[in-house]
């Protein structure tokens, strides 16, 4: 499955929008049916770099067990689920 460019910059403006965003899981394609997720980590403070930089980490690929274990529990509840989900710092 392909990953559209739409999903990865809706990624980055939701870890954007706030500073104590550390991670977001976004799923991609249909919300019935989710085999894909870009997850956006933040690596703020690295040792190299000055306190004001940030970096991001992309990682594409399949939905860890945390995260298909919420996708099953909305199925459960008869529920989407919602297109992203954060982590907080």
């Amino acid at each position: 499955m392909k990953v559209s460019r739409k999903d990865i910059i809706s990624a980055i403006e939701i870890l954007q929008s706030a500073d104590n965003i550390h991670t977001v899981s976004y799923f991609c394609g249909n919300l019935n049916n989710i085999k894909m997720r870009i997850r956006l980590t933040r690596r703020k403070y690295s040792f190299h770099r000055k306190p004001e930089s940030n970096e991001f980490l992309i990682t594409i690929g399949k939905p860890n067990s945390r995260e298909r274990d919420y996708i099953k529990l909305c199925k459960k509840a008869k529920s989407k689920p919602k297109r992203y989900w954060l982590k907080f710092i």
